[in-house]
């Protein structure tokens, strides 16, 4: 099996990245990294996340996966990620992010780009950025530094991305307002699975659909693909600052429109509730959508898929295989020896493709237009992975040897 593309990868992820910051917050023991793997074209950007042991290594490993995505998204810039170590469900959690926001403050005014990634929704970030540093949209640091437009352009362009990353979208069937950013990540990855099934001759109708996460990208993956005519057999999640999992399964297809108007926050209502998930895992399917939890899948795990039947693994969640360490890929490999894969940074591109949408200047602000201009580029992405691709296994090798830069 030719390995050039894990070669590739291997190589890039062991580079140095070009800047680390660290940060300790003196009134909680909070932690924080910011991670910037290039200034290419300027600047850099990637979004902020929060979980109770983040590390360092996860930040840098983040920020690469970041400078992957934007060959993808667009713009061409480099990456870069913004962990915290600390609780989610601790209600200083607003408090923690505004000094962090300080404390980086420099570096999102005039080089770096941040909106919402785990347990940290893009709301928090556009409100608490502004409240701690004064910032109009966290964005602001990649338009001055990239596209760096004259006083009007810089405005106008700003208002672009205030009005379409909030903009109201109404999902036919579910009873409740959606702001864009908390649905088209989720959107591309639906439409990620779709392009590949329409290249391959076939159809996403009628194929089940696992989902891992109820949050931004789980819910909207899963409601679109269920749009689309597959079935969602199953979804699990963890609630916040509990041990047990939480899961509904049904071999018809689980009312999404019902579950997506009920959840509150990132949690699924109802369902079984254990710490000890397999009976999930083992649910029948054709397509695993891990959308919520980094490090997810491990090789018990892909036996348990393996043996339900899955075939495709559209990957939702940034870095959802279980390599910890950088550069590392042996999970990755025998993911890649028995599953179609769509990678992290083709399948969730699309808020990163949405802030490189608004950031050109004319950019029409409409539902409409925003969604169309992300599953274009989906359609795209997949469309260059299977040019010339014969078989089915492997795509995770191919997508490396494409997408990742030369270090």
């Amino acid at each position: 099996m030719d390995e050039s593309g894990y070669r590739r990868y291997q190589e890039f992820f062991h580079s140095e990245p070009d800047e680390v910051v660290t940060w300790k917050d003196g009134e909680t023991g909070a932690e924080g990294w910011l991670v910037m793997n290039s200034l290419r074209g300027g600047a850099a950007g990637g979004g902020t996340r929060m979980r109770a042991g983040a590390t360092r290594e996860e930040a840098v490993f983040l920020a690469k996966t970041m400078e992957i995505k934007f060959g993808v998204s667009g713009p061409l810039i480099g990456g870069a990620k913004s962990v915290l170590n600390f609780d989610r469900a601790d209600r200083r959690k607003p408090e923690v992010l505004k000094r962090w926001f300080r404390h980086i403050g420099d570096h999102l005014k005039n080089r770096y780009g941040t909106g919402g990634d785990q347990n940290v929704h893009e709301d928090e970030v556009i409100a608490l950025t502004r409240e701690a540093i004064g910032l109009e949209h966290p964005q602001e640091g990649v338009l001055r530094a990239h596209y760096a437009p004259d006083n009007g352009g810089f405005q106008r362009i700003l208002r672009q991305l205030q009005e379409g990353v909030q903009l109201p979208v109404r999902l036919p069937g579910v009873r409740k307002t959606f702001a864009m950013s908390t649905l088209v990540t989720g959107y591309g990855v639906a439409k990620a699975v779709e392009a590949y099934f329409d290249a391959a001759g076939g159809s996403v109708a009628g194929k089940r659909i696992l989902v891992e996460g109820f949050g931004d990208v789980g819910g909207p993956s899963a409601y679109y693909l269920h749009k689309a005519g597959a079935r969602v057999v199953g979804i699990i999640s963890r609630p916040a600052g509990q041990k047990a999992f939480r899961w509904s399964v049904d071999p018809k297809g689980l009312d999404l429109d019902d579950l997506l108007a009920r959840r509150v926050d990132t949690d699924l209502p109802g369902g079984v509730e254990s710490e000890d998930p397999e009976p999930f895992w083992r649910t029948k399917a054709d397509v695993f959508i891990p959308a919520a939890s980094s490090f997810l899948i491990t090789l018990e795990r892909l036996d348990w898929l393996r043996g339900s039947g899955v075939k495709l693994i559209g990957c939702g969640a940034n870095t959802p295989f279980d390599d910890r360490a950088l550069g590392e890929v042996s999970v990755q490999k025998e993911a890649d020896r028995s599953f179609v894969i769509l990678p992290d940074f083709i399948a969730n591109c699309g808020m990163a493709r949405t802030f490189a949408y608004l950031m050109e200047e004319g950019a029409e602000v409409s539902e409409e237009a925003i969604l169309a201009d992300v599953e274009r580029r989906m359609r795209s992405a997949v469309g260059k992975l299977l040019d010339g691709h014969t078989g089915e296994v492997g795509l995770l090798n191919r997508a490396f040897s494409l997408f990742v830069p030369a270090s």
